[in-house]
């Protein structure tokens, strides 16, 4: 053995220093566990023995886009890490460090940059105009509280998330959170015309006013 430097294809890079300190540099791509890389020692008497060295590239976890829909005025309750998948041999999610990323304001004194993951740092964010996203520091679950006008799909926002490695192990992954809000329906009087003892009817929701609220399945009542 010879090498102070090792590439593996679809591996990584296996390098060592004069200090005997072994450094593995993985492909972006690769997890799981390579075959075992062999080196070997010598004393300062020539004497020589060796071994093998065999690192573990655990996989990220993964965040995947969240969804919400509730009616005006209404808080919605998203719990991110619900949908969000850990692979084999991965760390489990850490619910506590659950962070909401800032949203650019060039119009705020001084203006603000959006945050990125890894480096999002809020539990709580206001998007004006729609309403407030607020972390609960214990579950991870998001809290969507919008404001009392505001109906339609809110501004997607990001959140981030690590899971339970340490160090250098630590791993985060994030996605977005979609809330929609749906507008109050509005019902609108009704009437019909018809011949003496001739039952009549009517259709309650055709001219009512409203999107989903008043949806087929979910009629007048007396």
């Amino acid at each position: 053995c010879t090498l102070t430097e090792l590439v593996v294809a679809g591996v990584g890079t296996y390098t060592v220093d004069a200090t005997g300190q072994m450094t593995f540099d993985p492909l972006p791509t690769y997890t799981g566990t390579p075959a075992p890389v062999k080196y070997i020692v010598k004393d300062e008497t020539g004497q020589v023995d060796d071994s093998t060295y065999t690192p573990t590239v655990i996989p990220a976890p993964v965040a995947v886009a969240d969804t919400s829909k509730n009616g005006q005025d209404i808080n919605q309750s998203i719990n991110v890490l619900s949908n969000d998948t850990i692979p084999t041999n991965g760390n489990a999610l850490d619910p506590t460090s659950v962070k909401l990323c800032a949203l650019a304001d060039a119009a705020a004194n001084p203006p603000v940059t959006a945050e990125v993951s890894p480096n999002c740092s809020l539990t709580e964010l206001v998007v004006p105009g729609e309403g407030k996203y607020t972390v609960n520091p214990t579950t991870g679950v998001v809290t969507f509280d919008p404001e009392p006008e505001f109906t339609g799909t809110a501004t997607k926002i990001n959140y981030q998330v690590s899971d339970t490695g340490t160090g250098a192990n630590k791993q985060t992954t994030t996605a977005t959170i979609t809330p929609t809000v749906v507008p109050a329906p509005t019902a609108r009087p009704d009437t019909t015309t018809g011949g003496q003892g001739l039952p009549q009817s009517t259709n309650l929701l055709t001219n009512t006013a409203g999107s989903d609220a008043a949806a087929p399945g979910q009629g007048g009542n007396l």
